[in-house]
Order: structure tokens, then C-alpha cells, then sequence
């Protein structure tokens, strides 16, 4: 062969396929190809707070809660016993216009009288609980009024309707005169302005004011109750049977069932 064609077979050589990659030395290993997936991030942490339990906007209209026990029952009562029936209001005259508890007390009946407003106010009671209830009507003066506390079988506070006003018929609470929501000038020949007040109400840390007639929320450790209140104030001449006086009404509300 030619010298000539001898240089130009030795190009076409090189200008061939690619070599193969070289092999790593025999000393060292080869990482096996990994099947795991990539690993996912963790997400960040939400300041969000978590949404708590969906209730009803608070009722509307006139807001009142009255106890009525008959006379000749001995004060103060306490009762123990099983709701046997709740009956609503069947007229708008007397009794009939209130709601008649009956409590079934070691096999004898007694009843209690409710009234609310509005009407359908949801009460925390159900037939069959088993429930403790404490009166009191001796701290209205001469104007009869009732003063209770429901409790439930775990002793956890259901209502507590204070006709007095009286601090006392609310333990756990603290209820005290808020500022004034109305003024009213009475026709006299001496100052004489009746003042109706807004009432606080607190228990362990939660606080909430509640307008004359008016049902406010307050969550006290994650228990939902309803309260309304009002306190009246004389400033100056008042009428011959006229009188200061406060009444206010907590009402636990039961959670809403569930879907």
C-alpha cells in the first residue's frame, strides 16, 4: 500500500462512531440507579387558627327570661330530679302564657314556669335529663321574683335566671352596671330622669356587655352561653312605687347536632 492511502484510511478511521465511555476502574463501584421518589417538602406551618363550631346568629327582637314557682313552696328550694315534660305556652293569659316545666322529685311532680323572649328562644332542656335546680323568690322585696339556677347531672351550669339582680344567683359570674342606654326625663316639678343601663357580664376572663334587652354571645372555655340584662336607675324624684332595680338571665347554649 501506498503511504498516501495508508494516512488517509488511518483518518476515516478516527472520524468513525464514537467510542464506548470508559469503564470506571475496577476499584471502584458504580452508585445503583435509585427508584425512591423525590422527598416532598413539609408544608409550612398555617397561622390560621382552626374554625370553631358554626352557631346561630344570636336571637333578635325583645330579650327576657323569667322562673315562677307557686306560692307556698318552701324558700329557698332545691330540687333533684328527672324533666319528665316541658309544655309550652298554650295561652297568652295567667300560666297559660308560660312554659311548664315538670320535674319528677323522688316519684312526685313539681312543676316551675318559664317565659322567654323571644318565644323560641332555644332552651338547654330536654325531656329525661336528669337535672338539680336551686330557688330563691325572697329577694325581690315587696315585689315577688324569682331567682334559679339549672344545673345538669354533671353539675355544669344549663340557666340562671336572676329576677333580683342579685350577684349571689350567679355563681362563676360577675355581673356589673354598664353604661347608660337610655335616659328618660319624667314630667315633674323636680328632676326626675329614669336611667336604664347596659349590664357586664364575666366568668374566668371572658367578658361581654349586653344592652338592655338584648341577647349577647359570650364562650367561656369553649361553652357557649346567651345573657341579657338590664338595670334601672332613678336620678332625682322618683314615683311613690318606684325603685332601682337590675334583672338579668344566662342561658348555656347546646351545641348544634351534627350532620
Amino acid at each position: 500500500m501506498k503511504r498516501g492511502a495508508f494516512v488517509a484510511a488511518a483518518l476515516i478511521a478516527g472520524c468513525g462512531s464514537p467510542a464506548a465511555p470508559a469503564s470506571p476502574p475496577p476499584h471502584v463501584a458504580a452508585a445503583p440507579a435509585s427508584d425512591a421518589p423525590e422527598p416532598v417538602p413539609a408544608p409550612a406551618a398555617s397561622i390560621t387558627p382552626p374554625a370553631g363550631p358554626v352557631r346561630a346568629p344570636e336571637p333578635k327582637g325583645q330579650a327576657s327570661l323569667a322562673l315562677h314557682v307557686e306560692r307556698g313552696k318552701r324558700q329557698p328550694l332545691s330540687l333533684v330530679g328527672t324533666l319528665d315534660a316541658i309544655r309550652p305556652p298554650s295561652g297568652d293569659q295567667g300560666l297559660d302564657a308560660w312554659i311548664e316545666l315538670t320535674l319528677s322529685v323522688a316519684g312526685k311532680p313539681e312543676k316551675l314556669y318559664l317565659q322567654s323572649s323571644p318565644p323560641a328562644l332555644p332552651l338547654p332542656l330536654e325531656t329525661g335529663a336528669r337535672l338539680s335546680v336551686e330557688i330563691d323568690c325572697r329577694r325581690g322585696g315587696w315585689h315577688r321574683v324569682c331567682d334559679g339556677v339549672f344545673r345538669d347531672a354533671a353539675r355544669r351550669t344549663l340557666m340562671i335566671v336572676a329576677g333580683s339582680g342579685d350577684e349571689a344567683a350567679a355563681p362563676g359570674w360577675k355581673v356589673a352596671r354598664g353604661a347608660v342606654a337610655t335616659s328618660e326625663v319624667r314630667p315633674s316639678k323636680e328632676r326626675s330622669v329614669l336611667h336604664t343601663h347596659s349590664l357586664e357580664f364575666q366568668s374566668d376572663g371572658a367578658r361581654v356587655s349586653a344592652m338592655p334587652h338584648e341577647w349577647k354571645r359570650i364562650v367561656v372555655h369553649g361553652r357557649s352561653f346567651l345573657v341579657t340584662g338590664y338595670e334601672v336607675v332613678w336620678e332625682g324624684q322618683r314615683p311613690p312605687d318606684a325603685r332601682d332595680h337590675r334583672s338579668f338571665a344566662i342561658v348555656f347554649e347546646k351545641p348544634a347536632a351534627g350532620p
